[in-house]
């Protein structure tokens, strides 16, 4: 059973200084890294775009992770993105983790307005990409498609990351409501 959202959060992330935003696609993880990054005055990460080139060219895994340890070996950041590859390195260097776990329903919702909205109004997402209608609902490419593969398989392993850190030094906080979310953005935008 999830536990109820712990709002000594605001008081203990100031004094975080590496903090990870996890969740399945279309959750706010950027959205709320940037604000985090901001009210901290640390360098936000978005794992998006050291993964993808323009022209939605992947990196190539060793030069990705390579510019992945450069980030996480220095002192303070926010960093956006699930990429199975990097999990064990994280764990080593984080000191706090923000889990957007929100249901499959709002979850799939969300990228579809998102993607939609994106497509419609040529919004960029990440190094001059841009969703398209195609992308969208593409079986081979679609956010949509990726969504409802990976969610399950996702909130499992980060159930086990929870208990894998419960008694580490790592906070973990699992955030299972959008307005929870909205809360914490709020404080932080007050707090700067």
């Amino acid at each position: 059973m999830r536990q109820k959202f712990d709002f000594s959060i605001l008081n203990s992330l100031n004094r975080k200084r590496r903090i990870l935003i996890i969740g399945a696609p279309c959750t706010g993880k950027s959205t709320l890294a940037k604000a985090i990054s901001e009210s901290l005055e640390i360098k936000f990460v978005d794992l998006d775009n050291l993964l993808w080139q323009p022209a939605w060219v992947k990196t190539e895994a060793s030069e990705f992770m390579q510019k992945y340890r450069d980030e996480i070996a220095k002192d303070a950041w926010v960093i956006s993105g699930n990429i199975s590859s990097t999990e064990e390195i994280i764990l080593q260097r984080t000191d706090a983790i923000i889990w957007l776990d929100y249901p499959l329903a709002f979850t799939f919702m969300r990228g579809l307005r998102r993607s939609l909205t994106r497509s419609l109004k040529k919004e960029e997402c990440c190094n001059g990409n841009f969703e398209s209608l195609w992308r969208t609902f593409s079986p081979k490419d679609s956010v949509l498609v990726w969504i409802l593969k990976t969610h399950t398989r996702r909130r499992r392993r980060y159930l086990e990351w929870r208990e894998r850190v419960k008694n580490s030094e790592i906070e973990f906080y699992q955030i299972a409501k959008p307005i929870e979310v909205s809360q914490l953005k709020t404080f932080l935008c007050a707090s700067q």
